[in-house]
């Protein structure tokens, strides 16, 4: 699944411009019991709280439309929150085009935010 999500996030993140600040991989659950993730980029503040700072979503680098397919059964949230953080843990480290942002999380939409 890595090699997957590792292509899907190259293409969305080819080019992150300096103006983002952070990225929140975005998780949510549709109503087959599938989990999707998106990626917006965001502009944080110098006011903004750790937890408000993926509302000033600049791109959404057209993963709205396009989003990656985590897991296409019932399972717990738990355990596609736990995979996902691994994967982007792994994504992080292996990628240089990251290390300007000041945030890289992750979170299912109407959840807790996990930064990582």
């Amino acid at each position: 699944m890595y090699e997957e999500f590792e292509k899907w996030a190259n293409r969305a993140l080819k080019n992150v411009s300096e103006e983002i600040d952070g990225i929140c991989f975005n998780l949510y659950e549709n109503e087959d019991n599938k989990y999707f993730m998106e990626i917006v980029g965001c502009k944080i503040d110098d006011e903004d709280v750790a937890c408000d700072w993926p509302c000033n979503e600049i791109t959404d680098f057209d993963t709205r439309e396009n989003p990656f397919v985590i897991i296409e059964e019932e399972k717990d949230y738990t355990y596609v929150l736990d995979i996902t953080i691994e994967m982007i843990k792994k994504y992080k480290k292996n990628n240089d085009k990251l290390i300007h942002l000041s945030r890289i999380a992750t979170g299912f939409v109407d959840g807790d935010l996990y930064t990582l």
